[in-house]
């Protein structure tokens, strides 16, 4: 008898977004890297919107920080800049210690890849 594997269908989608770093002459360079996401799931909004409304009733004042948000999104990162090492699976504290412009653009990135107007269509 064969035994079943219960597995969460999810789908990874591509992006592009770009990120900074420094070059060794200490000038800000710009890489065009890719965003590998998971879809959301209409459960997984619903779950969102729940947390969100949790968090909000504990404390209105309460941070999310976007590495907390980006943390279940990320599928993976590719092409980025020599040196930076991606951990598979992607954790907040990886995130964490990004800069914040660099982690606002995957945001952004994915939002935008995400609604109806997109400018690009998803790779």
């Amino acid at each position: 008898m064969k035994t079943k594997i219960q597995r969460e269908a999810r789908t990874i989608r591509e992006t592009s977004a770009n990120w900074e770093s420094n070059s060794e002459s200490g000038d800000v360079i710009s890489t065009e890297i890719s965003v590998h996401y998971y879809s959301p799931t209409v459960a997984m909004l619903k779950a969102q919107r729940i947390e969100a409304q949790r968090r909000y009733e504990q404390d209105p004042t309460a941070i999310v920080w976007v590495s907390e948000e980006l943390e279940p999104m990320l599928h993976s990162l590719t092409g980025l800049p020599d040196g930076i090492d991606v951990p598979s699976p992607i954790t907040i504290d990886w995130l964490d210690a990004q800069d914040i412009r660099n982690l606002t653009a995957l945001r952004d990135a994915i939002n935008q890849d995400m609604t109806a107007g997109k400018t690009q269509p998803a790779k």
